[in-house]
């Protein structure tokens, strides 16, 4: 049957409704035919003549069903069903119309009438409206023909033919009318389903292309595609995912992504995927694993569709494999982390400027190294600036100002910063320029702080160093020019006077013996001198000198130092005065309190004229830390010293040696042990003179309160 069916349905395309219409002509003609083959078989064996002319149109209309079937093949339903409309209804009416006084009137009436009127309903389905209504006044003509034609047979059955006729004429009517709206009807609902059907179709045939164009999406993607049900079992993915996952489809599918992860991440797909549920979307991370139990990691893009009850129909995600961003994160952690311990090591943060916005980035090593703790105080240029040295601001500014107007190639600086203590801390700063705006303006700046305290500490150190070499560069000069000259020069003179008066003591009277043994015994003197100030100044050098300071008083010390000098001022008819309480204490060591007091005292009668004035005088003053001390003044009216000779006296590295009135010879030693001495006390000494007025020589000392006993 459906082999039947498929042979006479025609090849060109048809309409949804068409194709239902098509197998019911199929369906009704294969029905006909055997119905017709049962009637004729029925007639051939009635011994009825009108059975067996009744078989000539029942022959004939199964010979045109059949022709039918095949214009239906060539030509389609609406040629093929018009045909065989008015064709059928043609043969019954000739059928019916033939009339004799053989007829049974009855049987044309009932059997022709019923028969057409049934081809006549059938026809609604295949015949166009003109034909129906043309074969509706043809079966009027024929049932009139037929109701004249029966009371003229039967006219005592007048009645009954002239109901009958007026029953199913007006039944034929109300048929017709019927018919013609049900056509209508048809025709509109046949359009309709035929628009809904190409509708449909077209719907069809663009879901099928947006499938392809999906499927074609998801599998020229990178990315794995997952889809899931609403019992998070996959029902697609595309060939990415059977790539990273390293399974086939097959394998995939119907198995839920539980599967394919280990418990931490299983844990975390449940969270994730009931937020998921929840919001709609979500974006996360996990880890999947591969067939060959491989860890991948992946960024989890999900979404679900919902229905109008908000019951979740199915899921789905876009699987992207961040192995390559993991292991660059990782990659960039460690740098960083190495950075960070080389920073460490190297006591060294980074700092990074936005110049448009003002803000300033530290890291934590730079908090760290400077005693805070990260992000202690706020990242920011105003505040970055105000914990640098008042001092350095300007001269840093200015260096940042000109580099990055381009006046210099490099930003180096360095300045003091205020650690967390209060402290100041050097650091040494050096950046370069990050980034531009589009007009060419730096707007970003960035580089490395150092902390230089060490290296400032060394470099200090070796300055200090410097310094001190050269004052021993210049002690030792001084020590061999010393030797060289002011050894030579006295040793040479007694030499001299000596050979002299051996070569010559018989020769000399008394008095010129005594003046050669004076000037020899002075020399001899001189020298001693220079010799003692030679020992204490190298004594003092090599740190050797024993320094015991003790409670002394100094009015005694200061009468026995000008007790020992008391000839020299006599020699030059020399006054020294002393205006000194004779119960001062000081705590000084005894021995050089007295060297300072008999240099400064001796260097006093030296360059004081014949019947000049030296005195000696105190001041008590409260210094720093509120601690007491006295100010020592020996003042003469000598010759004075030049300002430029004042700045040099207390230096080791000035030879300032000078002659006093008398042609006495100095050292140069002396000052320079006093300064010593009195700095080895924790006090000061320096000198106001004038030329030709005389000098003041001042030194200080720490002040011991003694409490008198009565």
């Amino acid at each position: 049957m459906r082999r039947t069916i498929n042979y006479f349905t025609p090849k060109q395309k048809s309409s949804y409704f068409d194709t239902l219409v098509i197998k019911y002509f199929i369906y009704q003609a294969l029905g006909a035919l055997i119905l017709l083959t049962f009637l004729i078989s029925l007639n051939l064996t009635s011994q009825n003549k009108n059975y067996i002319v009744s078989s000539i149109s029942e022959a004939a209309l199964a010979v045109f069903i059949i022709i039918s079937l095949f214009i239906l093949k060539k030509k389609g339903i609406k040629i093929a069903g018009n045909i065989f409309y008015v064709v059928m209804v043609g043969i019954i009416l000739i059928s019916i119309n033939i009339l004799n006084e053989n007829t049974a009137a009855m049987f044309k009436y009932m059997h022709g009438f019923y028969t057409i009127l049934a081809f006549f309903v059938a026809g609604v389905l295949f015949a166009s409206r003109p034909f129906i209504v043309l074969n509706t006044f043809l079966i009027f003509f024929s049932t009139t023909r037929i109701y004249f034609f029966s009371i003229e047979q039967s006219p005592e059955n007048i009645e009954f033919f002239t109901s009958g006729y007026i029953y199913h004429s007006v039944t034929l009517l109300l048929i017709t009318i019927i018919i013609l709206f049900t056509k209508k009807f048809t025709e509109l609902a046949t359009e309709r389903l035929n628009n809904e059907a190409q509708i449909i179709e077209q719907q069809n045939k663009q879901l099928a292309e947006s499938e392809e164009q999906y499927r074609s999406i998801i599998e020229s993607t990178s990315e794995g595609f997952w889809q899931l049900d609403a019992n998070n079992i996959t029902i697609e993915v595309n060939t990415s995912l059977c790539k990273m996952l390293e399974y086939t489809r097959d394998e995939i599918l119907g198995k839920s992504p539980m599967q394919f992860l280990d418990k931490e991440n299983q844990e975390i797909f449940k969270s994730k995927s009931n937020k998921t549920f929840e919001i709609g979307h979500k974006n996360y991370e996990l880890t999947l694993k591969s067939k060959l139990e491989k860890n991948i990691p992946v960024l989890v893009n999900s979404t679900v569709i919902k229905n109008d009850n908000n019951e979740i129909i199915k899921a789905f995600a876009l699987i992207t494999d961040i192995s390559k961003q993991k292991k660059s994160e990782q990659d960039l952690k460690n740098s960083k982390e190495r950075l960070s311990i080389a920073l460490s090591g190297a006591n060294s943060g980074i700092w990074d400027w936005n110049i448009s916005t003002g803000k300033m980035f530290f890291d934590a090593n730079f908090y760290i190294i400077c005693g805070y703790e990260p992000n202690e105080f706020p990242q920011d240029y105003n505040e970055w600036k105000k914990r640098v040295h008042p001092d350095d601001i300007e001269s840093t500014e200015d260096k940042i100002a000109l580099y990055l107007n381009g006046s210099i190639k490099n930003y180096i600086a360095e300045f003091r910063f205020k650690t967390r203590k209060n402290k100041w801390m050097w650091i040494h700063s050096q950046g370069k320029i990050a980034e531009y705006d589009n007009e060419g303006n730096p707007i970003r700046f960035t580089g490395i702080n150092t902390n230089i305290d060490d290296r400032k500490c060394v470099e200090q150190a070796l300055k200090e160093n410097e310094n001190k070499l050269r004052e021993l560069n210049a002690t030792k000069d001084k020590f061999f020019s010393i030797i060289a000259h002011d050894l030579k020069s006295p040793i040479g003179s007694m030499l001299g006077f000596s050979e002299l008066l051996v070569q010559n003591f018989n020769r000399y009277d008394i008095p010129k013996q005594k003046k050669f043994l004076g000037m020899l015994n002075r020399n001899i003197g001189n020298t001693y001198k220079l010799l003692e100030n030679l020992l204490l100044w190298s004594q003092s050098q090599k740190g050797i000198i024993s320094f015991e300071p003790e409670n002394e008083n100094l009015f005694l010390l200061i009468k026995e130092t000008t007790n020992l000098l008391s000839q020299l001022a006599k020699n030059k008819l020399i006054e020294i005065r002393i205006n000194v309480d004779e119960n001062i204490y000081v705590k000084a060591d005894k021995n050089m309190l007295l060297g300072i007091l008999r240099n400064l005292i001796s260097n006093a009668i030296k360059f004081t004229p014949k019947e000049g004035e030296i005195s000696v005088n105190t001041n008590k003053f409260i210094g720093e830390n509120k601690q007491k001390f006295i100010k020592i003044s020996i003042e003469d009216n000598g010759v004075g010293i030049s300002i430029e000779k004042q700045k040099k006296l207390f230096e080791i590295s000035e030879n300032i040696s000078t002659k006093g009135t008398e042609k006495e010879i100095g050292t140069g030693l002396g000052l320079i042990l006093c300064k010593e001495f009195v700095e080895k006390h924790g006090g000061n000494i320096w000198v106001e003179s004038e030329m030709d007025k005389g000098s003041k020589f001042t030194f200080t000392l720490p002040l011991v309160e003694v409490v008198k006993i009565l």
